[in-house]
């Protein structure tokens, strides 16, 4: 059974929290590790309560703290690996020596990568009149939305008309969709 931590927040995190859940006799979710969200009250704040009441209700560890580092004071020996980190939003910087507690730590970018690294991808796009958008799953490594790519897609976008939001919903589907297929 492959072990997961999941971090980051909003409605994606919740969405593939319940895809690992779903195939619990394949990966046991070992933490989720929240983002914490500065904006309050705000609907990512209401998907967060949601992955709490979640994990809460199915026995997964919750790191309220919001703290990759305090998953590690809490398990296991220091040379002990989990296999499988998943980051969807998570802004907190992972470090090199937290990363090495994991065989793979795969990130979910809502842009195509190497174009648009860091945040608010979506918003420079449209900005800069592109006529596609994309979704990357990539390895984390030390670097700022860098590591070996796994997975892309594109879809076109429409920065005549389209709001960054519009583009927004339709980033977190394709992400889902690629993240689960």
């Amino acid at each position: 059974m492959k072990e997961v931590v999941i971090c980051g927040k909003g409605i994606l995190c919740l969405k593939i929290l319940k895809w690992f859940f779903e195939r619990k006799n394949i990966y046991k979710i070992k933490s989720f590790v929240p983002a914490k969200n500065k904006k309050v009250n705000s609907p990512e704040d209401w998907d967060n309560k949601d992955i709490k009441s979640f994990c809460l209700y199915n026995d997964i560890q919750y790191i309220e703290s919001g703290v990759i580092s305090d998953l590690f004071e809490k398990d296991q020996k220091e040379n002990y690996k989990f296999d499988l980190l998943v980051v969807a939003f998570y802004k907190e910087i992972i470090t090199k020596s937290e990363l090495e507690r994991f065989k793979l730590a795969i990130n979910i970018h809502l842009s195509e990568l190497p174009k648009y690294r860091g945040a608010r991808g979506i918003n420079w796009a449209l900005k800069n009149k592109e006529e596609f958008q994309g979704v990357t799953i990539h390895q984390i490594d030390e670097l700022l939305d860098h590591g070996p790519i796994f997975s892309q897609c594109r879809f076109s976008i429409f920065y005549e008309f389209e709001e960054v939001i519009d583009v927004y919903k339709r980033s977190l589907e394709y992400a889902f969709l690629l993240f689960s297929y």
